[in-house]
This record gives structure tokens, C-alpha cells and sequence, in this order.
């Protein structure tokens, strides 16, 4: 911190030279005034949904006309805090259910080129054009749920955690559909209040981002720094005017039942072999910040078959893990070092050639 001072004023100085104090004042005000402001929290008010509203991607239900707009969005990249070229329209309807986010992007310049890398969930965020929504239910701006679709209405969400420690693998439950409309894109998400988690109704938080791949611009409606994450929660502005219901027991079942029928042998003689097998994997959100998951007897099948390796040196090969137990939460064993992982679920093999 900088700081002026005269040192000790002489009596006579009062008199003399009253200049002195008037420019230390002048000096003190001029620098800690930018540091003593602070970014304007916006506010996004959500309203109760009227009638019923069908998640299909366009915004023509009665509900959304009532529904009033949060505000315009700003640039993150390549022009900090200048308006977005590319209009963002987002708005907020809620009842005993869940959430619903709906959002108009157009393009700029009339283009109506959108850029999608594929079908395929979990989308690399930044190789596509991207609408999203994060959620801050605690509002203490240290956790975010992230929710985000591309123009093909294909599905990225993530758990954050100090606006850097991400769960990538998570998958929560929610919908999202997607349209095509002159000019641009509209998406109309719905979020069960049962995959959310939150303490109460108060001190909500909530961001929203846009990535426009036709001019390669990034913005937002409560803008970050450029040093900074999306989901860093530190700069998002407040959710209003939704009334969920009290965090109660949440918790999902998922069952299976696996078999297999081999035949051997000729029509005449043939041997024919039968296996089965069953199981069944339990999550269990006790508390909004506890979650517990259970599993018995994993589905292997859910895993896809590994690549063929063949290892000609003597350390052993490590293969990514692909079954949805282990993926589950794997993000908060992370150390930032792909060389040290305190928690590996699978063991390898070492496959060598001597010569």
C-alpha cells in the first residue's frame, strides 16, 4: 500500500504553506479510491412459473414472456468490460421442481455459423460455441455447480471448488434442449432442485458465460478477471426471488442386470453356456455437503475394452479408469502433478521384451 505523508506539521505551517495538507489529502484520496471500490454486484431475479412449460428448446411458452431479462452481458476476452458484440438474453423461471434457464444467443454480423465439436457429453469448453449457467447455492463463493450445452444441445457439467479444483467427471440430473433460430441459437435448460445443493432459499449465487466461436469472444453477465476461471464465484452476482424447498434426502438408485448366452459345436451337438450377473450402485447426498457413494458387484460393462499396448521398457503402463464408480468425485484426489495421484483404482500390468 502507498502512502503520503508530510511527516509532523509545524505551527507555523498551518499558517504559512496550508498547501502541503491539502495535496497529501488530494494524493491519499487519488490512490485508495480505485482500490476502496468494488465490482458492482448485479442481481438476477427468477420468477415463479405460471403455467406448465415444456423443455423443448424454444422460448414460446406464456411463462417466458412474463419472465423479466437479468441484463446484458459484458466482454471477458478480447475487450474486458466492453458490451458483448454478440447479444446474450438470458431469463429465470422456477417452481416446486426445479430450475429453468432460458436463453437467446445471437450472432453477430447475422451469422448463423455455431461451431460444435461433437455429440459426445462432457465437451471441451473451449472448441465450442457454449451457453452456460453457474450455481452457487452456499454463497460463500468457494463451490460451483457449472452447467453448460453447446448450440447441438450436448451436455458439460462440472463440481468446482475454489474456482480452480474441478470434478469434471460429475454428472448430475438435468435437461437441456436446444433450437436453431434466425439469427442465432436459443437453449432451455431445467434443473431438478434434487441435483442442486444448497443450504437454503437465502444468499444464492449465480453466473452466467457465453462463448461466441465466430468472433472469438468470451462474456459473461457478471464478468471474471482474465487471471481468473469462469466459475470463480467471487465474481458472480446473486440469485433472487426463488423459493426452493428444504434440502432433504436425495438419493439415486441405479440397478443392473448383466447376461450372456454362448453356443459351441455344430446344430447337433452344439454346448450352449448361460451367465448372469447382477448389481446395483447407490448415491447418497446425506447433507448438502456430504455425499456418499456405495457400489455391489460394479458393472464392469459400463468400462470401455483398453486399447492393445505393447511396452518395450520396464515401468508399467497406467490406463485410464472408465468406470462410472471410480470416476465419480476422482477430481478432488487431483495434485496438479500428473506424475503423483494419491488415489489409483486400477492396477497395471508390465508387459516387456528381453531380447
Amino acid at each position: 500500500m502507498t502512502r503520503f505523508s508530510c511527516g509532523r506539521i509545524p505551527e507555523s505551517l498551518h499558517h504559512r504553506h496550508p498547501w502541503c495538507i491539502l495535496v497529501a489529502g488530494v494524493l491519499e484520496a487519488s490512490v485508495f479510491a480505485p482500490a476502496a471500490g468494488a465490482q458492482m454486484v448485479l442481481v438476477a431475479d427468477a420468477s415463479r412459473a405460471t403455467g406448465a412449460l415444456e423443455v423443448d428448446g424454444r422460448l414460446d411458452d406464456d411463462a417466458w414472456d412474463a419472465a423479466r431479462g437479468i441484463g446484458p452481458f459484458a466482454q471477458v476476452d478480447p475487450e474486458a468490460g466492453a458490451p458483448s458484440r454478440a447479444p446474450t438474453d438470458v431469463r429465470l423461471l422456477w417452481d416446486g421442481e426445479g430450475l429453468f434457464i432460458g436463453a437467446e444467443m445471437t450472432e453477430p454480423e447475422a451469422r448463423t455459423a455455431t461451431r460444435a465439436e461433437g455429440m459426445r457429453r462432457d465437451f471441451t469448453y473451449e472448441t465450442s460455441d457454449v451457453f452456460g449457467v453457474l450455481l452457487d447455492g452456499f454463497g460463500d463463493g468457494r463451490f460451483a455447480m457449472a452447467f453448460m450445452t453447446t448450440p447441438d444441445g450436448v451436455q458439460r457439467d462440472l463440481l468446482v471448488f475454489d474456482g480452480r479444483d474441478a470434478d469434471e467427471s460429475w454428472n448430475g440430473i438435468w435437461r437441456v434442449r436446444t433450437a436453431r433460430i434466425e439469427g442465432g441459437w436459443t437453449a432451455e435448460m431445467f434443473i431438478p432442485w434434487e441435483t442442486l445443493r444448497y443450504a437454503g432459499s437465502e444468499g444464492w449465487r449465480v453466473n452466467f458465460i457465453r462463448e461466441a466461436r465466430a468472433i472469438q469472444e468470451t462474456s459473461g453477465w457478471s464478468p471474471w478477471h482474465r487471471g481468473v476461471d469462469p466459475w470463480d464465484m467471487a465474481f458472480a452476482g446473486r440469485l433472487e426471488g426463488i423459493a426452493p424447498p428444504p434440502p432433504g434426502v436425495n438419493a439415486q438408485i441405479q440397478p443392473y442386470v448383466v447376461g450372456r448366452n454362448a453356443s459351441t459345436g455344430s446344430a447337433l451337438f452344439g454346448d450352449d453356456t448361460s451367465t448372469s450377473d447382477a448389481g446395483v450402485d447407490l448415491k447418497w447426498a446425506a447433507t448438502p455437503n456430504t455425499v456418499l457413494d456405495l457400489t455391489y458387484n460394479m458393472d464392469f460393462a459400463q468400462a470401455e475394452v483398453d486399447r492393445q499396448v505393447v511396452n518395450l521398457d520396464r515401468f508399467p503402463v497406467f490406463f485410464p479408469e472408465r468406470r462410472t464408480f471410480f470416476l465419480e468425485s476422482a477430481g478432488l484426489f487431483h495434485t496438479g502433478l500428473d506424475l503423483i495421484s494419491p488415489f489409483y483404482s486400477r492396477r497395471s500390468k508390465m508387459y516387456s521384451v528381453y531380447n
